[in-house]
């Protein structure tokens, strides 16, 4: 992933686990600098950078500012990572047949899906953008595991 926030930026590496409403990303790279865990669901957040040293909601979510350089939607993204809206707030869907595939529109970001990869039962993406103001994410996602009858999307 890369990020970059009024002129400046950055890139890591990162893995991303859900299971129900809870996320577990890891953050390696510049990033993370050492690392970062971050564990979350809908109502609550923790942190752990690479000095062990752990921080909950309210600081956690202020660490990753901090950290990152920017204020990412963190209940939104899990649903983005699908290729899907997040719940419960309006958003606009289009899908097109080329480049970007699909655009979402949501809480003021952009997110441009370029390209998708087939897993059984769907397709999940595999590189996207989401901007919101000055802040630009880049993802890329070099391979999806599906639990075996979970569906691949929400």
């Amino acid at each position: 992933m890369a990020l970059a926030v009024d002129g400046g930026g950055g890139s890591g590496s990162f893995t991303w686990q859900q299971n129900g409403v809870f996320t577990t990303l890891s953050i390696r790279g510049p990033f993370g600098a050492g690392g970062l865990r971050v564990v979350a669901d809908d109502q609550s957040m923790q942190v752990t950078d690479g000095s062990g040293r752990t921080v909950d909601t309210d600081q956690a979510r202020e660490a990753l500012r901090v950290q990152l350089g920017a204020d990412l939607p963190w209940t939104h993204l899990r649903y983005w990572m699908l290729g899907v809206p997040s719940p419960g707030e309006p958003a606009q869907v289009a899908d097109a047949r080329a480049a970007p595939m699909r655009v979402i529109e949501q809480s003021g970001w952009r997110i441009g899906y370029d390209t998708f990869r087939p897993v059984p039962g769907s397709a999940l993406p595999e590189r996207f953008t989401a901007t919101h103001g000055t802040v630009r994410l880049k993802v890329v996602i070099d391979d999806w595991t599906v639990a075996s009858g979970a569906p691949a999307r929400p």
